[in-house]
């Protein structure tokens, strides 16, 4: 009897919180999606299309559009590894795995005689590959499960800003592009085993570099190395004309908008696909947090 009943004061307090929380954040999920379709609405009836190759001082503090190539000052690379992505690569992947312990844990809920549960947690381990291996101390059966620490971890470079015409845009630019696999030669596979210096012989597999005796039967501590590389040859671009610079620009209600899309794409469809992307992420909040409501509410009259 005891046990249920403190069952049922813990699912009252869970559906409260549950439902208060859901409460909180459908009223702010709202509000959110009213001001940033305001502030859009304002920008959209500001905007002013202009020729990308032209800097203008008149159009200074004004909200402008401008499409065209992009330009990039340097070539990205992983300077730790030695590795030059391709041209026009705006943001480089960095990959690093390790064949190490997984610990999988299943646990499942045996209700008895009087109404009491019991729940009974099962530990498995299995060797795999992957790029957030645990160490192994905070297994619950750490012993013959330890992972050898990773000699470096994974990283996304990016470029810090590119040029369109005679505008120098920010470092959202590095957010656009498609990954793609950056398939690694014989040259930039000796770079990267020189700055690693591991014990395992390395060996270029289908673009990776896999760090162990047998790529076909590897063993716990074995790395292997990969890259995506996502490249952009023209954008576009909403925002603030700051000198030769594009920032932000700022609503009435404080909400700030800067818009960049691959390609060339006019002011009026970067507009249609911001509001549609507000619209989109409102109605994703929405219906989480009605799932979350209706899971508070049965907790709360469970």
């Amino acid at each position: 009897i005891f046990a249920r009943l403190k069952n049922a004061i813990k699912g009252i307090g869970l559906g409260i919180s549950l439902v208060g929380i859901a409460v909180y954040f459908l009223f702010w999920n709202e509000g959110n999606a009213v001001r940033t379709a305001r502030a859009l609405a304002e920008g959209a009836g500001q905007v002013v299309s202009v020729d990308s190759t032209v800097l203008d001082p008149q159009n200074e503090a004004r909200l402008l559009h401008i499409s065209g190539p992009l330009a990039l000052a340097t070539p990205l690379a992983d300077a730790a590894l030695g590795v030059v992505a391709p041209a026009q690569t705006v943001r480089l992947e960095r990959k690093v795995e390790q064949f190490a312990w997984i610990e999988d844990k299943q646990t499942t809920t045996d209700t008895k005689l009087g109404g009491s549960q019991e729940k009974t947690t099962q530990y498995t381990y299995h060797l795999d590959w992957t790029d957030a291996p645990a160490s192994g101390a905070e297994f619950r059966i750490p012993e013959g499960h330890m992972n050898p620490p990773m000699p470096i971890a994974s990283k996304v470079i990016r470029q810090p800003e590119g040029v369109i015409g005679a505008f120098t845009v920010n470092d959202e630019i590095s957010d656009l592009g498609g990954a793609t696999p950056m398939l690694l030669n014989a040259g930039q596979a000796q770079a990267v085993a020189h700055a690693l210096s591991l014990e395992q012989p390395a060996k270029l597999v289908a673009g990776q570099i896999v760090f162990g005796a047998d790529v076909t039967a590897p063993q716990l501590g074995d790395i292997r190395v990969s890259y995506q590389a996502s490249t952009l040859e023209a954008a576009s671009v909403v925002g603030v004309q700051r000198g030769d610079t594009l920032v932000p620009y700022t609503a009435q209600n404080g909400r700030q908008i800067y818009l960049v899309e691959e390609g060339l794409r006019t002011a009026e469809e970067m507009f249609q696909t911001a509001v549609a992307t507000n619209t989109f992420k409102t109605w994703m909040l929405r219906i989480g947090l009605i799932v979350l409501l209706f899971l508070g509410f049965k907790a709360l009259f469970g």
